[in-house]
């Protein structure tokens, strides 16, 4: 049985929509870590010596087994008294990877993705697998891709989620990415272009930022879709849901009202409940978005701040989400949804941001992020 462990993030990319509905992208600039620590009372600054960099991924197994991982050759493993750093592989000749996402069947069975830009070649995604005694670079072919989010349901079922650069009529685009992993091999699993059939645009780009599933059947990956139409690029939130046998479009409420919106994170603790967290723009400024699966539609609920980076639940009435890595809209912040709404369970100042939260249980939680350039 799969533990029920949450660790979607996607902090390394800022949206910043205009009215009309444009968006651009940027890398965190991240000067130094952030790990903050809930002990079932209060959130807490846990230090982290030795690096330089910030961190976008954490996934927890247990109380004492949780790794964190960002622009670097190396995690950090928490193994209950303080943090270690421990060797992650690449391939030869290719600068620091960017690990974004991470996911445990257990702490023996450990998945982290991102991307890596090898010398002489073009940049594309790169999985390493830890099987309890070291980490090894998983065998993984697709050319200008890159992974953000991955979900490890058990041992031979595991999804990643990101995008690829596919060459067009307009030159290349980036498509949505879905890979399946069966126990012995990585495979391309095609996924549903989003493009409105009734709406006439020149051409649309899909990127995918989180996965998560609560079965085999039931499977959830979230991200945006850009549309191009006479000279304008508009952002839109993308839901896409795997029942078993194909990947499909599922609606999305925050599209309905043609504002930019996108979906970074997502967390499927049962068939009946899933939470998806990410940014919507009004009135010329970012705001936090939030949906609800109920088992049936989704359907946005009310959430303050800034735009969510990630989200971790283990039960309807027991979710964390975590905002403001990277954003000028406003500093990090820490959301709890209590069964009824989302209280603030914690703020921080305007130079630290978190992406990424993982519960290991309602009194132990993690999230991770960084200190930001000014």
């Amino acid at each position: 049985m799969k533990l029920l462990i949450r660790a979607v993030a996607f902090s390394a990319v800022v949206l910043l929509g205009s009215a009309l509905g444009g968006s651009a992208s940027a890398r965190s600039l991240t000067t130094g870590p952030l790990v903050e620590h809930f002990d079932g009372t209060s959130w807490t600054q846990v230090t982290v010596r030795s690096i330089q960099y910030g961190l976008e991924a954490v996934v927890a197994p247990s109380a004492t087994d949780v790794w964190a991982f960002g622009v670097s050759r190396v995690a950090l493993h928490w193994d209950g008294t303080s943090w270690h750093r421990v060797k992650m592989p690449t391939p030869r000749h290719s600068a620091a990877p960017g690990f974004w996402g991470a996911s445990a069947v257990s702490s023996h069975d450990i998945w982290a993705v991102g991307n890596v830009s090898p010398a002489h070649a073009p940049e594309h995604g790169i999985i390493d697998h830890w099987n309890g005694s070291r980490w090894q670079l998983a065998p993984f072919t697709v050319p200008r891709s890159e992974l953000y989010g991955i979900d490890a349901l058990s041992a031979n079922d595991v999804w990643a989620v990101g995008d690829v650069s596919v060459r067009t009529a307009q030159g290349f685009e980036r498509v949505g990415l879905t890979l399946h992993w069966n126990g012995s091999a990585w495979k391309q699993v095609p996924s549903p272009n989003p493009a409105p059939p009734t709406m006439a645009v020149t051409h649309v780009s899909n990127l995918l930022y989180a996965v998560s599933g609560s079965s085999s059947h039931d499977v959830w990956a979230v991200g945006q879709y850009n549309l191009w139409l006479n000279g304008t690029r508009g952002s839109r939130a993308l839901v896409l849901h795997w029942d078993g046998a194909r990947w499909k479009l599922v609606p999305n409420p925050s599209t309905v009202a043609g504002h930019v919106s996108f979906l970074y994170g997502v967390a499927a603790p049962s068939a009946g409940g899933a939470w998806a967290v990410g940014g919507i723009n009004r009135h010329n400024a970012q705001h936090a978005l939030s949906e609800r699966w109920n088992g049936a539609r989704w359907s946005v609920v009310r959430v303050n701040g800034p735009h969510l980076a990630g989200v971790s639940a283990l039960a309807a009435n027991d979710a964390w989400a975590a905002a403001g890595s990277g954003s000028s809209a406003g500093a990090g912040r820490i959301m709890h949804w209590n069964g009824h709404l989302w209280t603030l369970a914690t703020k921080l100042d305007s130079r630290r941001g978190l992406g990424a939260v993982a519960e290991v249980s309602p009194t132990d939680v993690w999230a991770v992020g960084g200190h930001f350039t000014p």
